[in-house]
């Protein structure tokens, strides 16, 4: 799948007490670099976190593509955009879950 810059993408985690986490993605822009002797695309993105469908949280992140596995549905990038619309400057992912 070719990644966009300002689309939405999504992914799918099911955990072992059933409940789904979904992480929500839109691409700010793209960016090269290296992981120990590995390099790689990452993408730089504004990162929604849904808990059974529910809002848990909004963040900035960079992910590499194949976290991004599928684009994100209507319903998602409305909420998405809700969501985003409430919140000024978003925490890097790091911040955020040191608070």
């Amino acid at each position: 799948m070719e990644l966009i810059a300002e689309e939405f993408y999504a992914d799918d985690h099911i955990r072992e007490d059933s409940i789904i986490e979904t992480i929500v993605m839109q691409i700010i822009s793209k960016r090269n670099s290296s992981i120990g002797e590995v390099e790689s695309d990452f993408y730089v993105t504004e990162t929604m976190q849904l808990v059974d469908g529910n809002f848990e949280s909004i963040y900035k992140n960079d992910w590499l593509p194949q976290f991004l596995k599928r684009k994100a549905t209507e319903s998602e990038v409305e909420l998405f955009k809700y969501h985003r619309g409430l919140n000024g400057d978003l925490k890097h992912w790091a911040e955020f879950i040191r608070e």
